[in-house]
């Protein structure tokens, strides 16, 4: 059994829950904080069950689960997050790889 102490959280969960923050970012600040109040404990008590499977098969995936949140406080459509710049310029490096020129280049 896994539990929350303080600021430590189950490995399994970090990746779930930095994925459904980045989801839900797109929402007023108000009613993202309301969906994330207790978010962080209904995970760890899903992760503690014992049950196989991931965290995204026993409650479905960071976006199905968001915009379920989002839904339960009338909300239905979840806005997209807006790419951080980091974001942004590393999706762009990636797609000049497929660039004809940069594979001129390459060889």
């Amino acid at each position: 059994m896994t539990t929350t102490t303080g600021d430590t959280v189950a490995p399994e969960i970090l990746p779930y829950l930095k994925e459904l923050r980045r989801r839900l970012a797109g929402l007023p600040e108000e009613e993202r904080l309301e969906l994330l109040a207790d978010l962080e404990t209904h995970l760890e008590e899903v992760v503690s069950e014992e049950t196989d499977g991931t965290l995204a098969d026993r409650i479905g995936t960071p976006v199905a689960y968001a915009d379920e949140f989002a839904a339960s406080i009338g909300v239905d459509d979840v806005p997209e997050p807006s790419r951080s710049a980091l974001e942004a310029f590393s999706v762009a490096v990636r797609s000049m790889g497929d660039h004809p020129a940069f594979e001129r280049a390459r060889r």
